[in-house]
């Protein structure tokens, strides 16, 4: 994410988890393991839904969740509360902050219905901050890159039940992807660079 690492993350009336904050701070790797039931998936499909105001994993499958049967609110433990994720990302000694948020009794599964705000401190109240339209622009993230979905999808996580995706894709994004895991951008760059000057050249 552009030399962006997840501080702190805080999850609040989403799925089963009424308020809570995790710090990833202490650690580079961090492994989340237990029972099925027991969240893990939450705070995975909070982490996506800060990044990228959706989650693929019910966008792309048109998941519904058979443990709680909810109208219009898929995603809040009360229809009658909002939904607040808000994350910090840190590189170095700098700080960002940005939350997503859903208000109350608004469809959850209608992710234009999700607001993404800027917030100058982790502890803000989020209509504080300043509207954002997306986090690719705040982290510094070019548009010819890999978006923060994509970069969540392929490498920060691979649900269980779709674990062939990279397989599933085209051997142009194939590549894409690839050259992104690898860091080999910026040489295919120059490489492609250095050949249009060099066929100049023999003209």
């Amino acid at each position: 994410m552009n030399g962006y690492k997840l501080g702190r993350l805080f999850i609040k009336n989403f799925k089963l988890i009424n308020e809570r904050e995790i710090d990833f701070t202490a650690r580079d790797l961090f492994i989340l393991d237990g029972p099925n039931g027991y969240g893990k998936t939450t705070i995975f499909d909070a982490v996506e839904l800060l990044l990228s105001k959706k989650i693929s994993r019910v966008n792309d499958n048109n998941v519904e969740d058979n443990k709680f049967k909810h109208k219009d609110s898929l995603f809040a433990k009360d229809s009658n509360e909002p939904i607040l994720i808000k994350g910090e990302f840190l590189k170095g000694n700098k700080f960002l902050y940005f939350a997503v948020y859903l208000g109350a009794k608004q469809d959850s599964k209608k992710w234009e219905n999700y607001q993404y705000y800027q917030l100058n401190s982790f502890d803000d109240e989020v209509l504080m901050g300043i509207e954002v339209e997306n986090l690719n622009d705040a982290l510094g993230l070019t548009p010819n890159k890999i978006s923060l979905l994509d970069d969540y999808k392929n490498f920060y996580y691979i649900q269980q039940e779709n674990n062939t995706q990279f397989f599933k894709q085209n051997e142009k994004n194939r590549i894409k992807l690839l050259s992104k895991f690898f860091a080999t951008e910026d040489a295919e760059k120059l490489k492609k660079d250095l050949d249009e000057k060099l066929k100049k050249l023999k003209v």
